[in-house]
């Protein structure tokens, strides 16, 4: 009887575990996004530009649409925000790219 209790307890504590694992991780704080003029404003500096082409974007996503994409660095203090916008939005300074919001996110 007690070697029924024990495995029966080893099977239970099993799909505990199991159910357990496959139980999702907790959600990390979700990175807020902001415009570019907005993160500016607030004193973050750019502090790296880096272009981004189509072939690299390629090899990091696959199954997405490539266009070329400049990828902005911004940090003020120990917070970093990283943009992405066209390249032709950042060599203008394209008003209405640097005001949406959906372009950068912060963590």
């Amino acid at each position: 009887m007690k070697a029924g209790a024990l495995v029966c307890f080893g099977v239970v504590a099993w799909s505990a575990n199991l159910a357990l694992a496959q139980a999702p991780a907790p959600a990390a704080t979700a990175a807020a996004t902001m415009s570019v003029q907005t993160l500016l404003s607030s004193g973050y500096e750019v502090k790296a530009v880096t272009e981004l082409s189509p072939d690299a974007q390629q090899q990091i996503w696959p199954n997405t649409a490539a266009s070329p994409e400049v990828m902005i660095t911004l940090q003020k203090g120990q917070q970093l925000a990283i943009c992405a916008l066209s390249p032709l939005s950042w060599m203008n300074l394209n008003q209405t790219a640097l005001d949406d919001p959906h372009y950068c996110k912060t963590q």
